[in-house]
């Protein structure tokens, strides 16, 4: 490593002392950032990671078994089946072979072989996009000629469309033309010149192996001057927004994305407002006005999201942050996400073989519903009447959302997956069992409604339907006041499929089977391991040290071989297309589907995902692992608390 003198410590001290305290620092490989406005709303930036070699190679085993599972050559087949006259399936012959030239001319990997940004913005009267590559040294100058070589082929098929369907002759109008041309002569700069004024261009330019795309003439002129190093604009790695937002993740590796949601309805207002003011002043025209604002003060809440995303052995890590606007953090709708209880005890209800687990604060659906309500009675033209009648039919019927549901629901919830416990699996790709739970804020009024449903719905039941199904107290749950729903035909198809629902202390509980809430049960009192003793989880889920608003684990080991399995079935479901002419193309497809059983096989090399999420009054900080199973493996580990299936 070279030294560093006396001289560039003092350069680079002055450097860091004029950087503001909370400043968070772009990674050098991250440097096409620079090349990004700081006004867009959206920017999502990738690089290369070698740390991820053995992610790229099992994607790309994926992506050969996709090529040689014949499927392109099956719908081209299809596609052209449909094709009545053989001289238009000549011509789309030659279109498609066409097609597949120009594209197999650009390197496409490539192309984005080191680095990937993808940036938008609202700009009135249209949006505009920027896509930017950095590619594998010395491929630039074949990639950016193969995209040249594209939009002129573009151009000319569009151009020759035209003269098809324009008037020709002596007094006709002069067909409009497209032109792809050079920016103020420079080969290395082209743009997509239309024969009238457009609010939209296409430009590409190519600095070295540096590609750009770019949709908007304002946000082309701005990229171009940033990559010049003549910008006029600050650049997004410059956006103070921006840095103060990357200060509170870990620094990137493999990428980031920035949301900048407040700017965004900054710019779809600003658009609105414009579109308003085409219409001039009048009665009619405030009113919109003012309905665009109440809308907007109920939804713009949220200020900014920014995700980082490293790598650690077989471990894809993500970190965000999600900040509230402080000046709307008592709003309505905001509150509803945020005033809500966090969980102490992650664990408390999650056995320790459970395959899968997500919890969360969930919404204030009562808080949401009076909101959305009293905003259509008071702001929406005509809302009063419309809730009037709402109301009178809900009195019609004798239920009142707010009194029979929103009273004693809080909205917390809970959802487990579980090994089958019967002799079949009922539910679920991921576990055979499974269990619902959500938090209630009255325990005594949610038992009486609950089993005031339970009345109705046997008083109303038809009687074709009480042979078929029935509601009987549950005999073998361990909790009181639980009720149990037998479904004849279900039953015969799924034995174990006997769900369970009650009231068990602060929660509403619906379950497959009683064995299944039964474990959940036992473990709250102890009297079974919660999922904090399971060593697969230990290994890679997230474990909270305090309160959390959400917490998630799931089980992927399996995914490869349930979506094969899915695939798979799809020859089976064309059974079920009546035959002929008319459901040749559905069956011919189903067909094709199927093909693609082997390939989603190869999506086996997934362990899990986890995830959990703190809020501390303005901010959510959400941490994500994606597990992988380790290559180097030669073979499965020994049993030591999970099951051979490799699910907790």
């Amino acid at each position: 490593m070279k030294r560093i003198g006396c001289g560039g410590l003092c350069v680079l001290g002055l450097m860091f002392m004029t950087l503001p305290a909370s400043a968070g620092s772009v990674p050098e490989q991250f440097t096409l950032g620079r090349y990004v406005p700081g006004n867009v709303w959206l920017y999502m930036h990738e690089v290369h990671n070698p740390e991820r070699a053995f992610i790229e190679k099992e994607y790309a085993e994926v992506f050969e078994a996709f090529h040689k599972s014949g499927i392109i050559n099956d719908v081209k087949s299809l596609v052209m089946s449909n094709i009545p006259s053989e001289e238009d399936k000549a011509k789309a012959n030659e279109a498609l072979s066409t097609a597949v030239k120009l594209l197999e001319s650009v390197e496409w990997g490539r192309m984005t072989e080191k680095e990937f940004v993808y940036a938008h913005r609202m700009q009135a009267p249209m949006p505009e996009y920027v896509f930017l590559f950095r590619g594998a040294e010395g491929s630039g100058e074949k990639n950016f000629k193969g995209l040249r070589d594209i939009v002129h082929s573009i151009v000319g098929f569009a151009t020759e469309a035209m003269k098809q369907n324009m008037p020709q002759g002596e007094g006709a109008p002069p067909i409009p033309r497209l032109e792809f041309k050079q920016i103020d002569g420079n080969d290395n700069q082209w743009t997509l010149a239309f024969p009238i004024p457009m609010p939209y261009s296409l430009d590409l330019v190519r600095d070295g192996d540096v590609i750009g795309i770019f949709l908007g003439a304002s946000v082309s002129g701005e990229v171009r001057g940033l990559m010049s190093g003549k910008g006029a604009v600050p650049s997004i790695v410059d956006n103070a927004r921006f840095r103060e937002a990357l200060s509170q993740v870990p620094s990137p590796e493999n990428g980031m994305e920035f949301f900048d949601v407040k700017m965004m309805f900054e710019n779809i207002n600003g658009i609105a407002q414009m579109a308003l003011s085409q219409g001039g002043p009048g009665e009619e025209i405030e009113k919109i006005r003012a309905l665009i604002g109440k809308v907007r003060g109920m939804i713009d809440f949220v200020d900014y999201v920014l995700v980082t995303h490293e790598t650690e052995g077989v471990r894809d890590i993500g970190t965000s942050v999600c900040r509230i606007q402080a000046e709307k953090k008592d709003s309505p709708i905001c509150k509803a996400l945020t005033d809500r209880k966090a969980f102490d005890a992650f664990d408390k209800y999650i056995p320790a073989d459970a395959t899968g687990f997500s919890m969360g604060t969930g919404i204030n659906f009562g808080l949401l519903y009076t909101t959305l309500v009293n905003f259509i009675e008071k702001d929406v033209p005509e809302g009063a009447a419309a809730i009037a009648q709402y109301r009178a039919k809900l009195a019609e019927i004798g239920f009142d959302p707010e009194k029979d549901i929103f009273s004693w629901l809080s909205g917390e919830y809970v959802t487990i997956e579980l090994p089958s416990a019967g002799p079949a699996s009922p539910m679920g790709m991921g576990g055979g069992e499974f269990a619902l739970m959500l938090r209630v804020s009255d325990t005594a009024k949610a038992k009486e409604r609950l089993n005031t449903f339970v009345e109705k719905a046997k008083a109303n039941m038809p009687p074709e339907a009480q042979q078929q199904v029935a509601i009987n107290a549950a005999t073998g749950v361990s909790a009181e006041g639980f009720h149990e729903v037998k479904i004849m035909q279900l039953a015969m198809m799924m034995p174990g499929l006997v769900p369970v629902f009650g009231v068990a202390g602060d929660w509403l509980c619906v379950a497959s089977s009683a064995a299944a809430i039964n474990k959940c049960l036992a473990t709250a009192t102890g009297d079974a391991p919660s999922i904090k003793t399971n060593e697969r989880f230990q290994k890679e889920g997230l474990t909270p040290t305090g309160p959390v608003t959400s917490v998630n684990f799931t089980d992927m080991s399996n995914m490869g071989q349930e979506l094969g399995m899915a695939f798979g079935m799809m020859g089976m479901m064309s059974m079920a297309i009546p035959p002929g002419p008319e459901g040749k193309p559905a069956r011919d497809m189903l067909t094709i589907l199927t093909k693609l059983g082997p390939v989603m096989a190869k999506l086996d090399f997934f362990s899990s995902e986890a995830s959990m999420t703190t809020f501390d009054g303005t901010t959510w900080k959400t941490k994500s692992v994606i597990t992988y199973k380790d290559p180097k493996a030669s073979a499965p580990a020994a049993d030591s608390g999970a099951s051979s299936s490799g699910k907790p």
